[in-house]
């Protein structure tokens, strides 16, 4: 009696990262913006890949280009959204990051102390935090 044999999937290997499969991997991201999927289409580990950034300063570039395109699309969408859809989230949220001269997203909180206030550990912060004294 014969016995079929299966073919297992093979483990990622640290497999050499040249540079032709850095331009593989670049344009996989640019069509996926996702790293795991990126490292898969090129048979290497994520590990390999941040190796590469590090080890690369080339590489990196060309990778922060390909984020700053996803990044410039993102920002195409919410402008759309917020022009076409009047979207108020979307409004604040492209003036408070375009123009955060005029635009601040920031709370202010006036805190007033008398005496002394005495922190040695973050202990002492929290319990000041929840208006209990530190002292003994």
């Amino acid at each position: 009696m014969k016995t079929k044999k299966t073919k297992k999937k093979k483990p990622y290997k640290p497999y050499k990262f040249d540079s032709n499969k850095k331009r593989v991997w670049l344009d996989a991201y640019g069509k996926t913006y996702n790293i795991s999927a990126s490292c898969a289409a090129v048979r290497i580990s994520r590990q390999t890949f941040y190796e590469a950034i590090d080890k690369d300063p080339k590489f990196k570039e060309r990778y922060k280009q390909v984020e700053e395109k996803l990044v410039d699309a993102v920002e195409s969408k919410l402008y759309s959204e917020a022009i076409q859809g009047g979207a108020l989230g979307a409004l604040i949220f492209i003036l408070c990051n375009r123009r955060p001269d005029r635009w601040q997203n920031t709370q202010r909180q006036k805190v007033e102390v008398e005496g002394e206030i005495g922190i040695k550990n973050l202990k002492d912060v929290i319990k000041l935090a929840n208006g209990s004294s530190s002292k003994k």
